[in-house]
């Protein structure tokens, strides 16, 4: 932070969802992208908001592992 000047923007991966960092991070004024792990949620104003989020945002590869058998292909 120093070098930057508190500018940019601090991206994590999951696991940099936690309570602490979040109080930090908003403590500090950063801007900052966490993506969360699955077993959590996002509350603003107490509505649960990561999935509206999401759902909103447009995918641009879609894949799967599937199993090939006899019948066809089985998306795992």
């Amino acid at each position: 932070m120093e070098k930057t000047a508190k500018r940019g923007i601090w991206v994590m991966d999951r696991g940099g969802d936690r309570g602490y960092l979040y109080k930090y991070l908003l403590h500090e004024k950063l801007k900052f992208i966490i993506r969360l792990r699955a077993d959590r949620t996002l509350v603003a104003d107490g509505e649960a908001v990561a999935l509206t989020i999401a759902e909103g945002c447009p995918g641009l590869f879609d894949e799967y592992i599937a199993r090939e058998e006899k019948t066809g292909e089985h998306p795992l």
